[in-house]
């Protein structure tokens, strides 16, 4: 009987661990994609362009944390950076705010923060000057404008 005890708890132990080293094991996927989107000046659409997705998304394997590193660039824009970095928030629902950073503190001309779902299929964000939005429906445009305030955020 004492030795069934001490295989149990053997047993709990190795599992403990097992999960403890597998929970911490970074998961990858490599995107690269071109996402069409339309700006929208004063709600009205202007022009269309794409926005170029390239880079990795990593989670971990028993959370859901995600988080995206790579070019998040809108091809209409100059390019300044070649890094961004996307952190979804956990526990919120399908469209999620997110902030997006370039290095060292050099512009990207984007507002930093957005919604964008996981898969980054579907995103919506303000430029720097809080006049033009970015979106890749007018559906999620125009919720965008009636549910988030770019000057509440910006800071």
């Amino acid at each position: 009987m004492k030795r069934k005890v001490e295989y149990i708890l053997i047993t709990l132990i190795l599992m403990g661990v097992t999960y403890w080293v597998f929970s911490a094991v970074p998961c990858k996927t490599d995107v690269e994609k071109r996402i069409p989107v339309r700006i929208y000046e004063s709600g009205e659409h202007v022009m269309d362009s794409e926005v170029l997705i390239e880079g990795e998304i990593g989670k971990y394997l028993f959370s859901g944390k995600q988080h995206f590193t790579g070019k998040f660039h809108l091809l209409e824009l100059p390019e300044e950076t070649t890094e961004s970095y996307i952190t979804w928030m956990v526990n919120s629902d399908i469209q999620k705010i997110q902030s997006i950073s370039a290095p060292r503190g050099e512009t990207i001309r984007i507002d930093k923060w957005m919604f964008i779902d996981k898969e980054m299929d579907a995103f919506v964000f303000y430029f720097e000057d809080g006049e033009k939005i970015a979106a890749t429906s007018g559906e999620l445009m125009e919720w965008f404008r009636e549910n988030f305030r770019f000057n509440e955020y910006k800071g």
